[in-house]
């Protein structure tokens, strides 16, 4: 029983816990061409994960719905992966081509285990033959937390630009990767949003931290957010300079965000939106 105690107060400890630095790049490295590390970093990023899905299988983590090896047949399923894989992305084949995996092919993958990851909580060691560990009961939140932060100690040192979710209405979907130092703002905001307001923000950040996000589902996310801060105006007036809350919305009114005419500043780059969405997002994570 400590055991298990102890294993959960562990998890509850997972955002503090040390990540792996990734190394830097000797010159040979870093002088090859663009395509050429793409390709290389992809491979090596495909290895690590099938490498740490199989630590997982190992450990039963999937069993409660694909079951698991045993010489009585006492943990059959009805289900297998590739069924599993095809009802959820029609990718069943996956278990079986040989042929290269694309990045979607990746992120379909990592997804599907995730939503099936479950931690055996309880078990009984069968004998025979020396067949092993046969779980009995299972946590899925933990579970899947813990599958979240190992699988981003792999995508966050990668190259591919991407992690899973471990907040808000996307959690344990692929999503571009949070820029240093911001990484727990979202979390932060979503606990802490009030009930009437919550939907908005949810809604907001995965539209914006989405993989395929485009500049106008960011422009969208962006303008939901300065809603949630029209609403808190008069609080902002009295807590911040006069200057500072006329800037907040100056941004949202003339910069081709809230307001579409010739007046608009338009002419800007893509950055100029993550660095708006995140002082937003601060800025309701301070009225908060």
């Amino acid at each position: 029983m400590w055991a298990i105690l102890w294993l959960d107060e562990l998890i509850e400890d997972i955002p503090q816990l040390p990540s792996e630095e990734r190394p830097r790049r000797h010159w040979s490295q870093r002088s090859q061409a663009t395509e050429t590390i793409a390709i290389t970093e992809f491979q090596t990023v495909l290895r690590r994960v099938r490498a740490l899905v199989s630590d997982f299988e190992r450990e039963h983590w999937f069993a409660q719905i694909l079951g698991f090896d045993c010489v009585d047949n006492h943990g059959e399923s009805s289900r297998t992966l590739e069924d599993v894989l095809d009802a959820a992305v029609g990718k069943g084949y996956l278990t079986k081509t040989r042929d290269p995996w694309t990045e979607d092919d990746l992120y379909d993958f990592i997804e599907v285990m995730h939503d099936l990851a479950a931690r055996p909580t309880s078990g009984c060691f069968h004998n025979y033959a020396g067949c092993g560990f046969h779980p009995r009961a299972y946590d899925r939140q933990s579970g899947q937390r813990l599958y979240r932060w190992r699988m981003n100690q792999v995508l966050v040192n990668s190259g591919l630009g991407v992690q899973m979710a471990s907040d808000g209405e996307d959690i344990g979907r692929i999503i571009r990767a949070t820029p240093v130092g911001v990484e727990v703002l979202a979390g932060e905001v979503l606990a802490a949003t009030p009930a009437e307001d919550v939907d908005e923000v949810h809604h907001a950040i995965a539209t914006f931290r989405g993989r395929a996000s485009t500049k106008v589902e960011k422009r969208a996310a962006i303008v939901t957010l300065a809603g949630v801060l029209e609403s808190r105006r008069d609080l902002i007036k009295v807590e911040l300079l006069r200057k500072d809350e006329g800037a907040l919305f100056q941004i949202a009114n003339e910069f081709n965000l809230r307001h579409r005419n010739q007046r608009q500043r338009d002419q800007y780059d893509e950055p100029f939106l993550d660095w708006c969405f995140y002082w937003y997002l601060g800025t309701i994570n301070l009225t908060n």
